[in-house]
């Protein structure tokens, strides 16, 4: 009986030892999250972006049914999924005209060269832009987000994210005149410009994402005007004829993505019209050209991510208010 009494008070020392368990457990658990920390950083750190030389491939524009009613009141000119075997085809975060076609820039730094739709298929042209805030190997130093040309012709203003900064590129687009710092003005990394446009005396404007301002850059530096919007995050802005600036507004919750078009006139957003897209389309960038007899024609087009189940659309409207 002695003997089985003095192995009884093991359970006592097993309580003793419980706390040493505890904290081993703690200190594995902030060993894996280091570890995973530290593999992040790693990763985070390589090369995720592969410049690559010119190059022209064919274009496929597929029509698309879109219903017309969703878009009052402007009039759906057309729809069209953009497809290409160029695997660059997609990303698209900005848009302008061009001579004759249609020029969209990725969020990834590539220009791509569209023809209009006007047949099935087309030639485009993909080319890297010459630079940008960091080394082109890598996708957050070529997180180029609006395209505007100056109201001179002279020049392409480009807006970067992540690295904050305007770059003013000459008239094909090849060589850097002017690079302005942006991240003065305390942008987090994901929600900087999204929109430019360039103003009949040459100034041009800035839109982040946040849409609670804009910015305006002067050869004096910048200038920071607060706007009314209660119509969600702005990705894209363009000049309409007359001086009106037409703005896409969008919200994203577990549904997908819901946006509309907003007229931007002395400091405050009001609605134009809703983009009756699908869920997963996501309006990234918008240009304006003037119609023979007055109006405006928009074009529209969604930004895939670089999903290969998600397309790239190209949509038309024609606007005669």
């Amino acid at each position: 009986m002695q003997w089985l009494m003095q192995w009884s008070r093991r359970p006592q020392a097993e309580q003793y030892l419980q706390p040493s368990f505890s904290k081993s457990r703690i200190f594995n658990g902030l060993v894996v999250a280091l570890l995973v920390i530290g593999a992040h950083r790693l990763f985070a750190g390589l090369p995720d972006r592969d410049p690559r030389p010119d190059a022209r491939a064919v274009v496929r524009f597929e029509p698309v049914q879109l219903d017309a009613a969703g878009f009052a009141p402007l009039t759906l000119a057309g729809a069209w999924r953009v497809t290409s075997a160029e695997s660059r085809m997609g990303g698209v975060s900005a848009l302008a005209l061009d001579g004759g076609g249609l020029l969209a820039l990725s969020d990834s730094g590539v220009l791509i060269r569209l023809p209009r739709p006007a047949s099935a298929t087309g030639i485009a042209e993909f080319r890297d832009l010459p630079a940008g805030p960091r080394r082109g190997y890598y996708k957050a130093g070529r997180d180029s987000e609006a395209l505007v040309r100056e109201s001179n012709g002279g020049g392409w203003w480009v807006a970067f994210e992540n690295f904050h900064s305007a770059w003013l590129f000459d008239r094909d687009l090849k060589r850097v005149i002017r690079t302005v710092d942006l991240n003065p003005l305390g942008w987090p990394a994901n929600l900087g410009a999204e929109g430019a446009v360039s103003t009949a005396d040459g100034l041009l404007l800035l839109f982040p994402e946040s849409g609670d301002e804009v910015v305006r850059l002067t050869d004096k530096g910048t200038e920071r005007l607060p706007i009314a919007n209660r119509y969600g995050r702005l990705s894209d802005a363009a000049m309409l004829p007359g001086g009106r600036i037409v703005v896409i507004a969008r919200s994203y919750s577990p549904a997908g993505f819901s946006s509309r078009l907003l007229l931007f006139d002395k400091g405050v957003m009001r609605p134009l019209a809703r983009l009756a897209l699908g869920r997963l389309d996501n309006a990234e960038a918008i240009a304006a050209e003037p119609l023979a007899g007055g109006g405006v024609r928009l074009w529209v087009m969604t930004d895939n991510d670089f999903r290969r189940r998600v397309p790239t659309l190209l949509v038309a409207f024609d606007w005669r208010g």
